[in-house]
C-alpha cells in the first residue's frame, strides 16, 4: 500500500485528542499524515489522520480493515510506544452506500486489540432522493 493524499478512502487511521502532537506521531510511525492539526495548547484537540490506497479487492470495510492490519502490524512497537504515552488510535470506517450492515471477523478484532486500535464505524443511511 502507498500513502494517499486524497480523502477518498473509506477507512482512515486517526489520532485525535487534546494535546496531540502530529509531528511526534509522524516521527514515531515513520508515516506522513494526509491531514493533521497541531494542538496549540495542551487543552486543544489535535488530529493526525492517514488515508491510504487499498488494494482493488479491498472494496468492503471488512477487507479494508484486513489491509490496514497488514499495513500496521509491522509498526506494532511504534504504536505500543504511542499507546504508552496516552495516544488512542482508531480506524474510522464509513458505511458503504445503502448499507447498515457490518460484520468484522473475530481474527480482525483480535489483531486490532493487540495493536491497541479502536474501531469507529459510521453507520447511516443515504437518502433515497436528493434533499432539495
Amino acid at each position: 500500500m502507498k500513502t494517499d493524499t486524497s480523502s477518498d478512502s473509506t477507512t482512515t487511521l486517526v489520532f485525535c485528542r487534546p494535546g496531540v502532537d502530529p509531528s511526534f506521531i509522524t516521527r514515531t510511525l515513520g508515516l506522513q499524515p494526509t491531514e493533521s492539526k497541531a494542538a496549540i495548547d495542551p487543552s486543544d484537540i489535535g488530529t493526525w489522520k492517514l488515508s491510504i490506497n487499498l488494494l482493488a479487492e479491498a472494496n468492503t470495510i471488512e477487507a479494508q480493515i484486513g489491509e490496514w492490519l497488514d499495513f500496521l502490524e509491522p509498526r506494532g512497537e511504534a504504536l505500543a510506544r504511542l499507546l504508552g504515552l496516552g495516544y488512542s488510535p482508531y480506524l474510522e470506517c464509513r458505511a458503504e452506500p445503502r448499507s447498515l450492515s457490518l460484520c468484522i471477523e473475530p481474527e480482525h478484532l483480535i489483531r486490532l486489540g493487540k495493536l491497541g486500535i479502536s474501531l469507529s464505524v459510521w453507520l447511516y443511511e443515504y437518502p433515497l432522493q436528493p434533499i432539495v
